[in-house]
């Protein structure tokens, strides 16, 4: 069984680009939002959390990156952030 998995992105041609490739792929546990992730509390629901960069070349933002923007802006606290960097190595 797959667990469900949800993408939030803000380009409308990338949340499309991406369900054309899940669906390629015959991942269909995927659902898909536009959005802004900072207008979505996903975090404070229980939703199981992952911060990834699609591409280093392409958005030059590395995931350390990713995880030092959401602590900057108060969006996570130190803790919360190694809460799931851990989860992402299965700890």
């Amino acid at each position: 069984m797959m667990l469900p998995l949800i993408g939030i992105d803000r380009d409308a041609a990338f949340i499309e680009y991406a369900r054309q490739e899940a669906q390629e792929q015959g991942m269909n546990h995927i659902t898909y939002i536009q959005g802004d992730i900072l207008q979505i509390p996903l975090y404070d629901y229980g939703v199981p959390v992952t911060l990834n960069t699609h591409d280093l070349l392409i958005f030059n933002q590395s995931v350390s990156q990713e995880y030092m923007n959401l602590y900057k802006a108060r969006l996570m606290t130190a803790e919360e952030l190694n809460e799931i960097r851990l989860g992402g190595l299965g700890r």
